[in-house]
């Protein structure tokens, strides 16, 4: 499977964009901000096998299976629960979701929508 780099991201505080476009567009020429978490294909699969998707779809409702699917995280309480979630799974110490819950805690402190751009 050919590798692709996909997004976990919510835009930074001074960035207001409402076009669904523009914000990917926004995530990949920003790639390095400490808002935007980049993700391979094969990494959202192994994800997927392990369970961890699953734990954010049992919050938002919408099912996450892999690639070419995609998730908005529309409030701030489906993003604190995801967020409380993962900081108490078994997945809590891994460098990626460790930067998935930086991502998730500055969309809340700043109320922005968090993008699962799979």
């Amino acid at each position: 499977m050919n590798e692709h780099n996909l997004l976990i991201f919510c835009l930074k505080d001074n960035v207001s964009i409402s076009e669904y476009t523009e914000m990917i567009d926004w995530a990949y020429k920003n790639i390095q901000s400490e808002t935007v978490v980049e993700i391979t294909e094969n990494q959202i699969i192994e994800y997927q096998n392990r369970g961890l998707w699953g734990l954010v779809s049992e919050i938002t409702d919408n099912w996450l299976f892999g690639p070419s699917e995609g998730d908005w995280l529309i409030d701030k309480e489906s993003i604190l629960a995801v967020k409380e979630k993962l900081q108490n799974s078994d997945f809590s110490t891994e460098p990626l979701v460790k930067n998935i819950i930086h991502v998730l805690e500055y969309a809340i402190k700043n109320e922005k929508t968090v993008i699962f751009h799979f």
